[in-house]
């Protein structure tokens, strides 16, 4: 049994190690599929039409802002992980029904996570890592402007002190 769960670990391992990566951050990969599910969402999230944007440079300082995002994300996701702060299954549970509840049915919220490039599994994963983040930045600087200020002067510290490498064109 130990031998079999050692070998899908080196095989999962393998299969990561093809997958081609849009940067890492602290020695962590960042593949190019999670930057296109983030990009896919946070284009969503601003408003913005991939079919409306007609220049190439702009379309390519959307991908740019975003991956920024994204990369802070991570470092985000880096700081809550080693502190501990990681949201319980329960709040995941809650948080991934209350999306749910916002969809007709459960085939449209299933037609929805396949177009994002989620399974029900990856994406209670995905709300795990958002809910962690988030309770990580309540819990060191509390919220409102203060707290605004204060996480983008932590961001700007473990930017400066981190390992990113940008490895796909951007």
């Amino acid at each position: 049994m130990r031998k079999t769960c050692c070998l899908l670990v080196a095989i999962a391992a393998a299969a990561a190690a093809d997958e081609p990566l849009a940067a890492r951050v602290n020695g962590v990969a960042v593949p190019v599929a999670r930057f296109e599910r983030y990009f896919s969402e946070w284009l969503e999230a601003s408003g913005k039409k991939p079919g409306a944007i007609r220049t190439p440079a702009v379309y390519k300082r959307f991908r740019r802002e975003a991956l920024a995002e994204l990369l802070d994300e991570e470092l985000l996701w880096q700081e809550a992980t080693r502190a501990r702060v990681v949201a319980t299954q329960d709040q995941v549970d809650h948080a991934v029904a209350r999306i749910k509840a916002g969809f007709p049915s459960r085939e449209a919220y299933l037609r929805r996570l396949g177009r994002g490039g989620f399974t029900e599994a990856t994406y209670a994963e995905h709300v795990g890592r958002e809910l962690s983040i988030e309770l990580w930045i309540e819990r060191q600087f509390g919220a409102g402007e203060a707290a605004r200020d204060k996480l983008q002067e932590k961001l700007h510290a473990l930017r400066s002190a981190a390992s990113i490498e940008v490895l796909a064109p951007f």
